[in-house]
């Protein structure tokens, strides 16, 4: 009798096991060394030697070696998660140090992802590091994706790039630590988890805003520390996601955290730096949303399918400054001049009004002597602009001041000769004074 019961059992039992997935592999074993250095990690109840093994086998993208990126990848490589893929096409200024804390001043000139990886070698030379220098882009994603990422941490300050990585971790099938900051706020999250359960960043932001009302780190500026605050925080969720998608799976391992009720939704964290407070907004995946299932041009998406096409500059930093902010110099209705030809022209008699579309700091930092009026971008009214008269724009680096003109023409229906300094006040450092200071 015993014995036929167990045969029926062994009859039954692969059927029954054709039901449930495959249990995660075993965990390797640690080296006598990284019992060592993660010692202070093996002593949480709650974390354990089984938890670092899950790091040590993880693979995780994070796209941005700026702001965002530096403390995200010196504690990755610290904690010992196995391998980090670093992307970027930037590459170091003095005017990231006060927040990009993985370079240094002997890193400036050097691309971000060389300089980030050349610090995490230091940090922890265990570490496998796969570099790209270059920007994430439609084109060349699934060329990177194929590595087989187990999470895409965002590193990045735009919008194109974020709708990147978002569609990427639906087509993918993986997680996506969200991060943003400005001025003295940040937000993170985790999006997309599990996969194709959780909200993404497109429930989050359905629509692209406005890039008119949204200043960039470089026009708005951003406290030092808070970058920091935010890359650490998106440090903690990931490991928790790496070690509870590996434990929920089936494999072994301390799960970190309660299972949220609702798996549909998730919370994204804001904080307010000045406030000193954090606080939670509430997504819900929409179940009606088609999933992504090819990249598009997220550039023209977040501009405005109506908008001209224009390719970023080479060398744009499209990971933390600027974001795909082009200047559109196609446009007929106003005149875009050189720094040199500026200076003929008003040498040979041309009197314009001169408008500086920055903001009241940028110009305390650095000013051109023959500026009428101090205008930010966002403020200028046809009531601004004298009539029958040039009006001659300029800024930092020639966006903002492109977006006046083409409000002054297309607007404000005004007759003036329109204008703007090709490269904004920089342009002018470089062609005509190399004294105005570089900010």
């Amino acid at each position: 009798m015993i014995a036929l019961v167990l045969l029926l059992f062994a009859l039954l039992l692969p059927s029954t096991l054709t039901l449930l997935p495959p249990a995660p592999p075993a965990l390797p074993a640690l080296p006598e060394s990284s019992l060592t250095r993660y010692s202070r990690h093996l002593l949480l109840p709650t974390f354990g030697l089984e938890n670092q093994k899950i790091l040590s086998k993880s693979r995780v993208l994070v796209c941005g070696a700026g702001g965002l990126g530096s403390p995200l990848l010196q504690y990755l490589a610290a904690m010992g998660v196995g391998k980090l893929g670093v992307i970027d096409g930037d590459t170091v200024d003095l005017s990231n140090l006060q927040r990009q804390i993985i370079h240094g001043e002997g890193t400036v000139g050097v691309n971000k992802a060389v300089s980030a990886k050349k610090r995490i070698m230091e940090i922890n030379s265990e570490t496998n590091v796969q570099t790209w220098e270059e920007e994430m882009t439609s084109s060349n994603a699934d060329r990177i994706m194929k590595e087989g990422w187990d999470v895409i941490v965002d590193g990045s300050d735009n919008f194109p790039t974020k709708y990147l990585l978002s569609d990427l971790s639906e087509m993918y099938g993986v997680p996506f630590i969200y991060g943003g900051v400005l001025g003295f706020d940040g937000q993170v999250s985790v999006f997309n988890y599990p996969p194709s359960i959780g909200p993404s960043y497109r429930d989050y932001l359905p629509d692209p805003p406005n890039p008119e009302n949204i200043p960039s780190c470089a026009e708005g500026g951003v406290l030092g520390a808070v970058p920091g605050v935010i890359g650490m925080m998106q440090c903690v969720e990931l490991v928790k996601v790496l070690v509870n998608t590996h434990v929920d799976a089936g494999g072994e391992g301390v799960r970190m955290g309660k299972v949220r009720d609702d798996l549909g939704k998730c919370d994204v964290k804001v904080y307010e730096a000045l406030e000193g407070t954090w606080k939670s907004v509430v997504v819900e995946r929409d179940q009606n949303r088609e999933v992504p299932k090819e990249l598009v041009d997220y550039v023209g998406f977040c501009r405005g399918f109506d908008a001209p096409a224009v390719e970023a500059p080479e060398g744009a930093r499209t990971m933390d400054e600027a974001a795909y902010e082009t200047v559109d110099t196609s446009s007929g209705e106003f005149t875009t001049i050189p720094p040199k030809e500026v200076l003929q022209r008003m040498l040979d008699g041309w009197n314009p009004y001169v408008i500086d579309v920055r903001i009241k700091p940028e110009e305390k930092i650095a000013r051109l002597p023959f500026t009428d009026a101090l205008i930010p971008h966002r403020e200028v009214e046809s009531t601004d602009l004298p009539l029958n008269r040039d009006v001659l724009f300029f800024c930092k680096g020639g966006v903002r001041s492109n977006k006046v003109c083409k409000r002054a023409v297309r607007e404000f229906g005004l007759d003036n000769a329109i204008y703007e300094i090709e490269g904004g006040i920089m342009g002018w450092k470089k062609e005509i004074d190399d004294s105005i200071p570089k900010y």
